[in-house]
């Protein structure tokens, strides 16, 4: 080799994946020969080295030795735009486990080969759906293109699904791997109860880890707040109800505290519009908030506590202290978390006001 630029461009003609996106082996060995025989010849390149520590993370999956290089790199003087490439290269080491479950560097890195084979599997089915439907906008078409095209659509589709299914066994817990599979179903398989239930069930992972952040005001929108102090008392998770809902209004967690409050047993409550728990017409205003929410980023009640009034099962009303706030996402992507605590004392306006938008509900809950 007569310069390290070389021995960079020799080592990425040697990247070669098979259909599932694993590295194949006799590219990746010899990926490793040209890549040592460049650091024999050039010790102390940056470039190789970072060449290299990139080398071991996608086709050896060996996390611990690309650090080593990335460290090697980083004593040898690089340049701004290497100071760069090691910085980022670092950075994607420490997001890892935050993005990955819990999973380690390797354990990220063999999810990430098993997440881009159910999306180059997607991709497929999609292109040989888009193939069908192209032979049927011709203004003739035979019989045996019709029938070769359907059997490539639904070849491809089973494909496709039996990646998912391989993968899913693996990660059956993983929000992002459920989101495009549910994407999946929908747009593929035209299967929209299937892809709603992937939905929910993505949308629930994740929740917990931020949800504890928040009650222990490390996360959360309430700017470092956490939640005792926003509502000016402690959190009291037997008596207090957390519902958990999507920017539709479908809750997705609610705690046995908000289920005994509005007089529903376990499980009856998540699946369904969170509007169910309000009288009208804030039940009937509250997905076009949302809406305007999700479309606009302006909310006027998140991050504070307000004193409104609930609807239990039985129909009657009763007024309640809601502080909501926003979990992740941004958009139809986000998910939002309530408190609702129940208010002990009555307050004599809001009866009165429940009581001339509401006729329709029951009022003898309240004494005053």
């Amino acid at each position: 080799f007569k310069s390290p630029e070389q021995v960079e461009l020799l080592s990425r003609a040697m990247r070669k994946w098979d259909e599932e996106d694993v590295p194949d082996p006799e590219s990746a060995k010899l990926g490793a020969f040209i890549i040592t025989c460049g650091l024999s010849r050039f010790p102390t390149s940056c470039e190789i080295l970072i060449r290299y520590a990139n080398f071991l993370l996608t086709a050896k999956s060996d996390g611990q030795a690309a650090q080593t290089q990335l460290q090697l790199a980083a004593a040898n003087g690089p340049n701004f735009l290497q100071r760069y490439f090691i910085y980022v290269t670092q950075e994607y080491a420490k997001d890892v486990k935050s993005d990955s479950d819990g999973m380690d560097l390797v354990g990220y890195i063999e999810f990430k080969r098993n997440y881009c084979a159910c999306v180059k599997a997607h991709k497929l089915a999609l292109m040989a759906q888009r193939h069908f439907w192209k032979v049927l906008l011709r203004d003739t078409v035979s019989y045996h293109d019709m029938q070769h095209s359907i059997q490539h659509m639904q070849q491809a589709q089973k494909q496709a699904h039996q990646v998912y299914e391989r993968v899913l066994e693996r990660y059956p817990t993983n929000g992002k791997l459920l989101k495009v599979y549910g994407r999946f179903q929908e747009f593929v398989m035209n299967d929209p109860w299937t892809a709603n239930r992937m939905y929910s069930e993505a949308a629930k992972q994740g929740v917990n880890e931020n949800l504890m952040s928040l009650v222990n005001g490390d996360a959360g929108q309430a700017t470092g707040r956490n939640l005792a102090q926003v509502m000016g008392g402690e959190v009291n998770e037997t008596a207090d109800g957390i519902i958990i809902i999507d920017a539709r209004g479908t809750m997705l967690i609610t705690s046995p505290a908000a289920c005994n409050m509005f007089g529903y047993d376990k499980g009856e409550l998540e699946g369904k519009n969170v509007s169910m728990l309000m009288p009208p017409p804030l039940s009937e205003m509250h997905d076009m908030f949302l809406d305007n929410y999700a479309k606009t980023g302006k909310a006027k009640i998140l991050d504070t506590r307000r004193e409104v009034v609930a609807l239990t099962k039985c129909r009657t009303i009763f007024p309640v202290s809601l502080f909501v706030t926003k979990l992740s996402g941004t958009g139809q992507e986000g998910i939002f978390f309530g408190l609702v605590k129940k208010i002990r004392q009555q307050a004599t306006n809001t009866v009165k006001v429940c009581h001339a938008t509401t006729p329709s509900v029951n009022h003898r809950h309240f004494t005053l």
